[in-house]
């Protein structure tokens, strides 16, 4: 999992507007990954890691600390949806000894963001407020290790999966697996 200067790169700029340009820039999926290391402030770093430059996000985290639980929460597909019952948005929390973490996949590209806060990840993509009601699915304890889950994406190929409107939430499903305990996360 090594990195090439071309697999990483990082923007310090607002990240909302940074993840904007780059978005319509690329356009669709950008066999990328988004990650906000400290989501509750709107400015600072975020990176953009593609699949060869996995490695270099252990080096930004403390990958061995471990996954102490795992929310699963849906929100709506847009905002004139009247129920999530059946289509939804998926995405993952989980809490660590000292950060919230979330991850999920949208059409262009998987997000990791990471903050001393909740609110800042379960209410909060990008900088950008989600769509309500954000409710919980599941949850379940974890023992896993963030390097663990960063492994996962990197042995799965995760990456350079094109983004599918249909199965966008399997991602999330399958990701499951490698932050839970023995009590895997079965949605439905």
């Amino acid at each position: 999992m090594g990195a090439s200067k071309s697999s990483f790169s990082r923007d310090l700029k607002s990240k909302s507007e940074t993840h904007r340009k780059r978005k319509s820039a690329k356009g669709g999926w950008s066999n990328q990954l988004y990650f906000d290391p400290e989501a509750d402030n709107e400015f600072g770093i975020n990176y953009y890691i593609e699949h060869e430059g996995l490695g270099k996000l252990s080096t930004l985290v403390d990958a061995e600390e471990r996954i102490l639980n795992v929310y699963a929460y849906k929100v709506p597909l847009n905002n004139w949806q009247l129920t999530s019952f059946t289509m939804y948005h998926l995405f993952i929390i989980f809490k660590t000894k000292s950060w919230w973490w979330s991850i999920e996949k949208h059409s262009d590209c998987i997000s990791i963001q990471r903050s001393k806060l909740e609110s800042a990840v379960r209410c909060k993509h990008i900088q950008t407020y989600r769509r309500t009601p954000i409710d919980l699915v599941k949850s379940d304890s974890g023992s896993k290790s963030v390097n663990d889950l960063i492994c996962w994406l990197y042995n799965k190929n995760e990456l350079n999966k094109e983004f599918d409107e249909l199965f966008s939430n399997n991602i999330c499903k399958t990701c499951l697996r490698p932050c839970c305990s023995k009590h895997v996360l079965v949605l439905v």
